[in-house]
């Protein structure tokens, strides 16, 4: 997603953002950390969504209504904070007005994102998860 970002016509640096300024607080109000900051989000209930797949050791997620609200109060709120053009609601997280075209980057990386977490946690991991138990069975039947 940096790279996305520094290769975007509106990028400044931090320094240029601020110049002549060693205040580190004040260098943290850049294009860099508003974009990790916003898309680190949805990373983050992408990650809690995969690792709460379900079967065949955990019911679906789906079935916990509590965690069900929680993830979807969070996705909502993040939508939110990048949609937002309220400098009160900006200022109080600490992020920098960003063009709404990168914006709309920003959810569609994170959307892409998801759909990748998620495949890998349902179609990748499962098969490894064999290939490992396979691998220490067979070692564990030449050492007896």
């Amino acid at each position: 997603m940096v790279i996305f970002l520094v290769s975007q016509s509106f990028y400044k640096t931090p320094q240029q953002l601020h110049p002549g300024s060693n205040d580190e607080y004040e260098l943290i109000f850049s294009y860099d950390s508003t974009t990790i900051f916003l898309f680190s989000n949805f990373q983050y209930i992408a990650t809690v969504l995969a690792f709460s797949i379900g079967k065949p050791f955990r019911k679906e997620f789906y079935t916990n209504a509590k965690f069900t609200i929680c993830v979807a109060l969070c996705t909502v709120f993040s939508i939110f904070i990048i949609l937002t053009t309220s400098p009160a609601v900006m200022s109080f997280i600490e992020v920098i007005s960003i063009p709404q075209s990168f914006k709309e980057d920003i959810l569609f990386f994170a959307l892409g994102n998801f759909f990748l977490t998620i495949i890998f946690e349902k179609i990748f991991v499962p098969g490894l998860t064999r290939a490992i138990i396979a691998c220490r069975k067979k070692r564990r039947a030449r050492t007896v």
